[in-house]
């Protein structure tokens, strides 16, 4: 399938640079990240078939196939598609090591991203765009819409900068509104890395598009099995840090939670409508089949997005952890809302998982012992500070 009138980084990478064919090629990527010119195939078979000569592969979490289980640790492979060597970055590592590299002229980055701080592709990004600093080797981000697009942003902030939190390892939004590529010159800057950076711009779409292209949907990851459930995404993704399920193992992960001791019509119930804009909810039962609670049966939410414009995934996910913690708060309930580790393996032990997810110390004491108010008034949690100011001469995609 070939799309008009639109174009990512690896469309014009293979278009524009072809004197870079006979360099020596490293690529981190996966098999979600596919040309708009020729959808049928990877990038990595797309570069391959016009003649640019890849070294090595690099994979994200999930690995190059896209289907690890997340948090997964990932393995050194050889790739079945290419039969090249893939090293992992998701893994025994997170960074690619020196002798990975020096024998590359160029590495290339080229993994469609969702959107959220805490998806961790874009921080694979990161240590790469590092790694390839520390060595004076350029490279080339191959850049692909924001899918939700880029107006609207969402915190919590980042509380502080923490580069060993792979969930977030600069100051940012939740919901950040970049592009790979903005991000990327943006670490460049504010990290100062001296990154010889070169960013393949994606043409035909600005940020107010969303996802309007075209393009068919590919799973960026196993969870993400739609549109909508990247939507939902950056709210419904707190929802690990607790004792409920996101619908993983069902055909519906991301779009539903539940438990097998959750009340929905109390929830739908007590969240204002204000907070559940551009989504319509309904009780839902379903049996996950993944933790917590895999195999049982769970009472639940389904989230259907009308106007994913709308919706604000974050405030919408603050909002029903303080009316779950409102509605299932009694101290002798058995089953109430209760905060649990999440193992992964960038973070073994699981620990302190919301803090990672939202960056913001204060606000699991909010959901613990202020729930109304935060139920009635979750921008005070979701607002994003400086970060106009600071993005606004890195936007590559205005309208």
């Amino acid at each position: 399938m070939k799309l008009k009138n639109y174009i990512f980084g690896i469309d014009r990478f293979v278009q524009d640079f072809g004197h870079l064919r006979n360099r020596n090629i490293g690529f981190l990527t996966n098999d979600a990240a596919r040309p708009a010119l020729q959808t049928g195939v990877t990038s990595r078979e797309y570069l391959l078939d016009a003649g640019f000569r890849i070294t090595r592969l690099f994979s994200p979490e999930h690995g190059i196939a896209a289907r690890a289980e997340d948090g997964a640790a990932v393995s050194d492979i050889t790739d079945p598609v290419t039969g090249m060597p893939v090293v992992s970055l998701y893994g025994e590592r997170l960074r690619a090591r020196p002798e990975d590299l020096r024998d590359l002229d160029l590495v290339l980055y080229d993994i469609p991203d969702v959107g959220a701080r805490f998806y961790t592709y874009n921080w694979s990004m990161s240590h790469m765009l590092e790694a390839c600093a520390d060595l004076q080797i350029p490279f080339y981000l191959l850049d692909r819409p924001n899918p939700t697009g880029g107006t609207v942003f969402e915190g919590p902030m980042q509380d502080a900068a923490d580069r060993s939190n792979f969930l977030g390892r600069a100051v940012i939004p939740v919901k950040h509104g970049l592009t790979s590529g903005e991000l990327a010159q943006l670490l460049n800057r504010e990290w100062e890395t001296g990154a010889d950076l070169t960013v393949i711009e994606t043409g035909g779409w600005n940020r107010e598009m969303l996802h309007r292209t075209g393009y068919p949907f590919h799973q960026p990851s196993p969870a993400l099995q739609s549109y909508d459930a990247v939507v939902l995404y950056p709210g419904l993704c707190l929802f690990e840090s607790v004792n409920m399920s996101i619908g993983r193992g069902t055909d519906a992960s991301f779009l539903q939670i539940g438990a097998p001791w959750l009340n929905p019509a109390m929830i739908i119930a007590a969240l204002p409508d204000e907070i559940a804009t551009g989504v319509t909810l309904s009780p839902v039962t379903f049996t996950p089949g993944y933790r917590p609670w895999e195999n049982r049966e769970c009472h639940g939410i389904r989230f259907s997005v009308d106007d994913a414009e709308a919706v604000r995934p974050v405030a919408l996910a603050l909002g029903l952890l303080a009316a779950i913690k409102i509605t299932h708060g009694d101290q002798n309930h058995r089953d109430q809302l209760e905060w649990t580790t999440y193992p992964t393996a960038a973070n073994p032990a699981g620990e302190n998982h919301f803090l990672r997810l939202t960056g913001n110390a204060a606000l699991k004491n909010a959901i613990d012992t202020n729930p109304e108010s935060l139920l009635n008034n979750p921008g005070i949690f979701t607002a994003t500070d400086d970060w106009h100011r600071r993005i606004h001469d890195i936007l590559l995609y205005t309208p």
